[in-house]
């Protein structure tokens, strides 16, 4: 039996191969594809991991399988599909192709809005969010991107109608490896709904002055802190990653509920005095009484979360 599972899987890898050069010689995908392999390889340790779980029952073919069905979708969503590593260095240094710039994001407040989504497409970036008090502007900051070839600069679009604003945010498309920063200021008038898909980030997302109703995080490998803050509401919220380090920082007083899983880490926040609520989940004892509250579904392959409650000065870690 084992043998008749290699052999498919053998052959199934050479019928991915065969479909992967079909789809680059039809200008689907390019020669860049492979580049993304710098920067998934780490995912191949995941998957070989996992495979050993499975007392290598998995073999390794069925694992090269699965990458590259990963690698494919990722390099239409965010990788560099364009990238041509057979281009000189005479061509490198005088394409006409955009290698850095920035965006100012600089949006005044409309009467009558009280409520905003935030929509963030991001590639590898340092992301700072926070929120501030302001009257006149809806959105103050700026993106700045560097390295590589960009062959679609970003998009900085808002839409403002009655008491609705949508921000939308996507990243440029570039050609080999390049540096991204989103520095974000948020006014605290309005009511928020987050949608943030991005590759492996690093930052700060300050999230403690605003009133967030709904927040979702899809990310790759990635480090970062996000806090949620006493704003008198419900926070539903959702957070998928790959390999991530994930702070959370909520205030003792807002009741929390989580529900975690995660391929191989297993998450323990009995020490920031929450209390086990079914196998994978965990509720703090004033989550009833709270006029704050914070749902959160946590997935992830591989990682760590650290939960912080904060009452004033004081921190209490999981740790």
């Amino acid at each position: 039996m084992r043998r008749v599972f290699e052999s498919i899987s053998r052959g199934l890898l050479l019928i991915v191969l065969g479909i992967i050069f079909f789809l680059i010689n039809f200008g689907v995908l390019s020669w860049g594809f492979w580049w993304n392999v710098a920067e998934l390889w780490p995912l191949l340790l995941i998957l070989g991991g996992i495979g050993l779980f499975f007392s290598k029952r998995v073999p390794m073919s069925s694992v090269l399988v699965i990458f590259l069905i990963i690698l494919v979708g990722y390099s239409m969503v965010f990788g560099t599909n364009n990238f041509d590593p057979f281009r000189s260095n005479f061509y490198w240094n005088n394409s006409n192709e955009t290698r850095s710039g920035s965006v100012v994001l600089d949006t005044p407040l409309a009467a009558g809005v009280n409520k905003a989504d935030v929509e963030l497409r991001l590639g590898g970036a340092k992301v700072q969010i926070q929120g501030v008090s302001d009257d006149n502007n809806l959105a103050l900051g700026d993106y700045v991107w560097g390295g590589g070839f960009v062959t679609r600069n970003p998009e900085f679009k808002t839409q403002q109608a009655g008491e609705k604003a949508k921000i939308t945010l996507a990243a440029e498309k570039r050609n080999g490896p390049g540096k991204s920063e989103l520095n974000l200021s948020l006014t605290d008038k309005v009511e928020y709904a987050f949608d943030i898909k991005a590759g492996a980030i690093n930052g700060d997302l300050d999230l403690s002055g605003l009133k967030v109703k709904n927040f979702n995080l899809d990310m790759g490998a990635s480090k970062l802190t996000l806090q949620f803050g006493d704003n008198g509401g419900s926070t539903e919220a959702s957070i998928n990653g790959a390999a991530s380090e994930i702070e959370l920082v909520i205030p003792e007083q807002v009741g929390v509920r989580i529900r975690a899983s995660s391929v191989v880490s297993k998450s323990d926040f009995s020490g920031a005095g929450l209390v086990r609520d079914g196998d994978n989940g965990w509720v703090s004892p004033n989550y009833e009484s709270s006029k704050s509250k914070v749902d959160l579904k946590i997935a992830m392959a591989v990682g760590s979360i650290d939960l912080k409650r904060q009452a004033g000065a004081q921190v209490r870690s999981t740790h």
